[in-house]
């Protein structure tokens, strides 16, 4: 199984820019060791909702998120929610509708919860992955029993959602790469027969067929060779536009090439 600094490398592409502030402060396990962390850096990744959207930049760095999702030294972990696919499933589906322009407070908490502005340089931030992150980290809040969501208390969790569930994180590339590690990855070549897609799996899709993902969904239900999923910054038509992005939508698409693969909230037995 590769280590998490090993698959913090493989999804660690492109080019430097000014780095953001630290979400959480790594405990260093050696003072005198001042050797700069090659990986340590913010880099540039391309996501976005829809093959004619226009193309989105997600900067940030994903050592600090690692640290992030890491960070926070815990006695023990919470009580593992049994039924993570069809509440996180419930959780998403009463925020559609959602999109930038009328619930711009929501969509940044959701990339708050990664240190992550709403915009950054007038253009706008992915959120596809972040937004999925952020329901399956406020369900174990909930669990235990946090009143108020604030970004500090939500933090706490994504340790939990982490070891039981997936990696949450802003970067899509990110989640899948842990997820292979964690052998929580079906490509979609796998998906089929009797190992058809599940409700409550996370979908991962490549619009473009360059080996690095651009979006994520979660799967609500498969008809044939049919997806019907939940997405974060997608749009509400078939094609998207420059007008029509940045919805928590309802989508319909074909199990075809454009998917790379699934991530597995839950490990179970496929036939």
């Amino acid at each position: 199984m590769l280590n998490r600094r090993t698959l913090m490398q493989i999804a660690t592409t492109g080019a430097a820019v000014t780095a953001l502030p630290p979400l959480v402060v790594a405990q260093q396990t050696d003072a005198t060791d001042t050797t700069p962390d090659p990986y340590d850096k913010v880099i540039n990744v391309v996501q976005f909702g829809d093959p004619n959207l226009p193309r989105e930049t997600l900067v940030y760095n994903p050592v600090r998120i690692m640290n992030a999702v890491n960070g926070v030294q815990k006695a023990s972990f919470e009580p593992r929610i049994r039924d993570i696919r069809a509440r996180l499933v419930a959780e998403c589906a009463e925020h559609v509708g959602e999109n930038r322009q009328n619930n711009r407070a929501e969509i940044s908490e959701y990339l708050g919860l990664f240190n992550l502005p709403f915009n950054s340089n007038g253009t706008n931030v992915p959120f596809c992955a972040a937004g999925i992150s952020y329901f399956a980290v406020k369900l174990y809040a909930r669990q235990k029993g946090i009143g108020e969501y604030s970004t500090v208390a939500l933090r706490s969790f994504l340790s939990d959602v982490d070891r039981q569930h997936f990696y949450p994180s802003p970067s899509v590339a990110d989640m899948k790469n842990v997820a292979l590690g964690k052998r929580r990855w079906l490509a979609r070549a796998e998906a089929i027969g009797n190992q058809a897609p599940r409700a409550g799996w996370l979908v991962v899709y490549n619009w473009g067929g360059t080996g690095v993902p651009n979006h994520v969904g979660l799967v609500e239900s498969v008809q044939g060779n049919q997806l019907r999923t939940i997405e974060f910054n997608t749009s509400v038509t078939t094609g998207g536009s420059n007008t029509d992005g940045g919805h928590v939508a309802r989508r319909t698409r074909p199990l075809d090439s454009k998917v790379e693969g699934f991530i597995l909230p839950e490990l179970e037995r496929l036939a």
